[in-house]
């Protein structure tokens, strides 16, 4: 008897649930910064935010598009080099750091902060395993 060729044989693994989430959390982070771009237009103010490119990054992920696991992969680390530079100027002595009138000044505002720097790096380590890339790959 003869085997016969399955479909399932030839056909794309799906994706890693942890992939799935990256995909996902791009999405969400580059609407929130769209919100942004939108609210500061509503206040007659120009604001240019990279971070929307994380709409197109995030559905290119979900989608097996490299180039978009790529893109958000320097996003992210572009994000988690910034506070390291922060704190290290922070200890030299440099001034006070504000961000658009905002500083971590509560436990919400802290620990949202910290949870978000949290994911960008988890996502990095995600978004380089071998496995990952291999599911790229076509």
């Amino acid at each position: 008897m003869e085997p016969s060729a399955s479909p399932q044989h030839n056909a794309i693994p799906s994706l890693p649930t942890q992939v799935k989430i990256v995909g996902i959390g791009d999405v969400l982070l580059g609407l929130w910064a769209l919100g942004e771009v939108v609210l500061s237009l509503a206040n007659h103010h120009l604001s240019i935010n990279f971070a929307v490119l994380w709409i197109p990054a995030g559905i290119g992920i979900l989608m097996r598009v490299n180039a978009w696991r790529l893109c958000s992969l320097v996003l992210h680390i572009i994000i988690a080099l910034i506070p390291p530079v922060v704190i290290l100027l922070l200890l030299i002595g440099w001034g006070g750091v504000t961000y658009r009138g905002w500083s971590a000044t509560s436990a919400a505002e802290l620990a949202l902060a910290v949870v978000s720097y949290a994911f960008i790096v988890w996502a990095i380590f995600v978004l380089l395993r071998p496995d990952v890339r291999r599911a790229f790959m076509r």
